[in-house]
């Protein structure tokens, strides 16, 4: 496999005649994805009159080597989600720093989920730190949330939300 330095693409909607409707770009905010990982790319949009279906374009590029140290799967807990006061959804949690390395960069992205486990949301979460400086130290935690800026669906039908957290470390 090969490192992946940036992932992106598009989702092609379609009519009837799998002529395209409208484009809507991809793009995620990781960078150095080591070969095996998983991670969360999409969009969540309206459909357009006349919607038949999709089809998906991603797009790569390789990294000869990594520029920074990615570390994924980082442990997240989803403490708190539903419908927010100023915002469609929400969710709050706490992710944990446990590479052994102080963080230079971090990307957590939730995916809120119908009760048939269909993605119907994504949202990338503010990480707060609870540290001076700019880095996130090895062995601590961090407080997040995330604001869905649209659903494929209504709020209610959120049964639960599941997420993705990467880490940057310098490279020694």
């Amino acid at each position: 496999g090969e490192t992946l330095r940036a992932v992106g693409g598009s989702i092609d909607l379609l009519d009837a005649e799998n002529l395209r409707l409208r484009a809507v770009p991809l793009s995620t905010l990781l960078s150095d994805i080591p070969p095996g990982a998983s991670f969360f790319v999409g969009e969540t949009f309206p459909l357009p009159q006349g919607y038949a279906g999709t089809a998906i374009w991603l797009d790569y590029t390789p990294a000869d080597a990594p520029t920074l140290d990615a570390h994924f799967d980082l442990p997240v807990t989803v403490d708190t989600h539903g419908p927010g006061e100023s915002a469609l959804y929400t969710a709050q949690g706490t992710v944990e720093n446990t590479t052994g390395q102080p963080l230079v960069f971090w990307v957590l992205t939730l995916a809120a989920l119908d009760a048939d486990g269909n993605i119907i949301g994504l949202a990338y979460a503010v990480v707060t730190p609870d540290a001076s400086g700019n880095d996130w130290p090895a062995g601590t935690s961090a407080t997040f949330e995330a604001t869905f800026p649209a659903l494929a669906g209504e709020p209610a039908s959120v049964t639960s939300v599941t997420a993705s957290a990467t880490g940057y470390a310098m490279p020694d």
